[in-house]
Parts: C-alpha cells; sequence; structure tokens
C-alpha cells in the first residue's frame, strides 16, 4: 500500500526546505512517471537522488476538484496533491521557480476555474516547428498547468490522396502529429487539430488542381459538391492522428460571394449540434507511442 500524506494541514510557520534541488520519489502515480521522467531530464540541476534533497510525494485528489495542493511539511519534504496531470505538473513547476528563486515553499491550494486551458501554435509560416522544439513546448507549457495544445495548420499537415496539398511547405507527417500526441499526453495534454475549412487557403489554391475548388483568392467555392468532398477529406485527415475527438474548424476572414455566406451560416448551424456533418466516421484515437519517434 502506498504511503498517504496529510495535505490539508496548512503550516502555522513557514517550514524550510532541506535543499533548492528536488528528489522525486517513487510515490509518483503510473500516469504521471513518463512524464516527471522527462521534465527531470530536461532540467537535470532541478533535481538530484541523493541525500539532502527536497523529497516531493505525490497524492491524488478527486479528478472534478481541478485543484492542486501543495503542503511543506515539517520534516522538510513537500507533498503534492492533485486532480489531473495538469495540476501535478504545474505544482511541480511552482516549486521548482521557488526552489530556483532561492524562496522558502510556501503552502498552496489552487483550483482551476476552467476545465481546458489551452494554447494555440502557429505552424503555418512555411516550415513548421521541429519536433524536438514543440517537446520542449510541451514540457513548458504542463509545468504552467496547460492541458490543451491546438497546432493550427492551414495546409502544413498530410492528407492521402492530395500531394499537392501542403507541397513545398514543410508541414508534418502524420507519424509525426501521432508522435507529438503521444508526448503531449504523457503530461495529461490533450492534442487538438485545428484547420481552415474556408478562407486561409491560398498556398492550397494555386495549385491547378484545386482552382476548381476556388471561389476569391484563398477561399474555396461553398456550397458546391466537390468543395464539400474536399472538407470532409480535411476534416478526416486532420483527425486521424490524435487522441482527441475534437477539432477546431477555422471560416475566418473570408472575403465571401453571397452564396458563401449563406454557407457560412449552414456549416455554423450545423457544427453547434453534437456530430460533423460528414459522410465518413472520423477514424479511431490514434495509439502510436513516443518511441515510435
Amino acid at each position: 500500500m502506498p504511503t498517504h500524506f496529510p495535505l490539508m494541514e496548512r503550516p502555522t510557520q513557514r517550514v524550510a526546505a532541506r535543499s533548492s534541488t528536488l528528489h522525486l520519489d517513487a510515490s509518483a502515480p503510473t500516469d504521471l512517471a513518463v512524464g516527471i521522467e522527462e521534465v527531470r531530464r530536461a532540467f537535470p540541476s532541478r533535481f538530484t537522488t541523493g541525500d539532502g534533497s527536497t523529497a516531493v510525494h505525490f497524492e491524488s485528489l478527486p479528478a472534478a476538484d481541478r485543484r492542486l495542493v501543495i503542503t511543506p511539511r515539517p520534516e522538510g519534504d513537500i507533498v503534492i496533491g492533485f486532480s489531473r496531470p495538469a495540476d501535478a505538473f504545474r505544482a511541480l513547476g511552482i516549486l521548482m521557480g521557488q526552489l530556483e528563486s532561492g524562496l522558502v515553499p510556501i503552502w498552496i491550494e489552487q483550483q482551476a476555474s476552467f476545465e481546458s486551458l489551452g494554447v494555440m501554435l502557429d505552424v503555418s509560416r512555411n516550415g513548421v516547428l521541429r519536433i524536438e522544439a514543440v517537446r520542449k513546448l510541451v514540457r513548458h507549457l504542463a509545468l504552467m498547468g496547460i492541458n490543451q495544445l491546438m497546432l493550427y495548420t492551414e495546409d502544413t499537415y498530410e492528407i492521402p490522396g492530395e500531394p499537392l496539398f501542403g507541397y513545398f511547405r514543410g508541414g508534418y507527417t502524420r507519424e509525426e502529429l501521432s508522435g507529438i500526441d503521444a508526448y503531449a499526453a504523457l503530461f495529461g495534454i490533450e492534442v487538438v487539430p485545428c484547420i481552415q475549412t474556408l478562407g486561409h487557403l491560398e498556398q492550397v489554391l494555386q495549385w491547378p488542381p484545386y482552382q476548381k475548388l476556388q471561389d476569391t483568392a484563398g477561399v474555396i467555392l461553398a456550397d458546391d459538391p466537390a468543395t464539400d468532398a474536399f472538407v470532409e477529406k480535411m476534416i478526416v485527415a486532420a483527425a486521424a492522428p490524435f487522441r482527441s475527438r475534437r477539432i477546431h474548424i477555422g471560416m475566418d476572414e473570408a472575403t465571401v460571394s453571397a452564396p458563401a455566406t449563406t454557407a457560412c451560416a449552414r456549416a455554423s448551424a450545423l457544427l453547434s449540434t453534437s456530430s460533423l456533418p460528414i459522410s465518413t466516421p472520423l477514424p479511431p484515437p490514434a495509439a502510436a507511442s513516443v518511441s515510435s519517434l
């Protein structure tokens, strides 16, 4: 049976940590272990395994609470109470910052106001972020308590059977996106695809095979069967690499014709329902592992 530590007793006075480095003990739950090891390897100066370092223990709290509690104990070690992985990593980030700044850790309790707290990365500017750069950002986001990451990809993802989609744009392969998703999952971060389905498609529409879908410079022709089929392929391909069943559908900043304006209103109404209006079901969640990178 794991050892349990008191969480809610707020100390009457500050308790000094044993040292400015942390030692993560074996109490870390298995769903946090790999992510914690990734943090330890990324910040080797913050963690040690020898005597004299400040031991950190982890205790689970009800997931619905969306809460973290940091409790310095009189013995000099520290207990992190957490509801979700995002809360555990945020608490760890707070501790790392306090000790790095020479501050004495204090009792802290925080509760998230929102179920999801996310960041959108724009990776549509000719050459996407390298995989290691995304991993670094994921680690830093986790230590801030972020639990959702959107990758804004106008044409920087693959669509099977569409070789000119994203041509010469330095996009991600499906395997690379699945690897990003698997790595983020180690920290409790949901990766959500974010695509355009109306405007901001200049890079696609410049190629002859797609000009039949063009309305204005960067906007596809709405309320057209060929466009509908193409958008369906976009949605299915963009969703395929990820565990998440969410998808962000962009239809912003489009200089549209009158039929397209009507189509936008129709699409907005459809997307407000519980399911996407597409005939091809979304593929099952990806099952890639970090080792596949």
